[in-house]
């Protein structure tokens, strides 16, 4: 018997804030300890979705088995940094620069380590 199953891959999330109108998940707002605001729009929001094969085998040493697992997600994932613009006037300087997923960033495979590690 074939199992078919979707491929690890990327996918981009649509800009969710014109689908609500209330920000959603796609804002972001930064808060300064003065009460003080940054805010950016974030037209797209990548994700990985799909499955990866996992699977485990007998062996003759002291555990009896050998696992291989893995999950879907980002393959050496790259940052980038953006300044925002739409800031309250005087605000700390610190939290204008932010740090989202380079677009470019591959979704994978990732092996996931056994729990004692």
């Amino acid at each position: 018997m074939t199992v078919s199953y979707t491929p690890c891959k990327k996918h981009i999330a649509p800009n969710l804030s014109k689908l609500n109108g209330d920000g959603g998940i796609s804002e972001i707002v930064r808060t300064d300890k003065n009460g003080k605001t940054c805010r950016m729009e974030v037209t797209q929001v990548p994700y990985c979705m799909g499955m990866c094969k996992t699977g485990e085998f007998g062996t003759y040493t002291t555990d009896f088995r050998q696992q291989n697992s893995s999950m879907c997600g980002y393959v050496n994932p790259k940052f980038e940094e953006i300044t925002m613009s739409d800031c309250d006037e005087g605000v700390d300087p610190e939290i204008r620069i932010v740090k989202i997923l380079d677009q470019d960033t591959e979704c994978g495979c990732v092996p996931v380590p056994p729990k004692d590690q």
